[in-house]
């Protein structure tokens, strides 16, 4: 089962897409994802528009991100 979050970015069309090419990696790759990959977070969070602390709140805080 994925992440809530995973699952509703990856409905978006054409996000699957977006974030193979940001990661450099195939779309069935991505598709095979139950959780972001912490080494890809910040990459998805920039093809996706969202901060990394939605992607993955287990590995930030608003107040880490913020600092950064």
């Amino acid at each position: 089962m994925r992440d809530t979050i995973l699952e509703q970015i990856v409905q978006r069309r054409g996000a699957v897409t977006s974030i193979a090419r940001a990661c450099g990696i195939s779309t069935a790759a991505v598709s095979r994802w139950r959780r972001i990959p912490k080494k890809r977070v910040d990459t998805v969070a920039q093809a996706v528009g969202r901060p990394a602390h939605e992607l993955r709140p287990d590995l930030y805080t608003q107040a880490e991100e913020s600092a950064v």
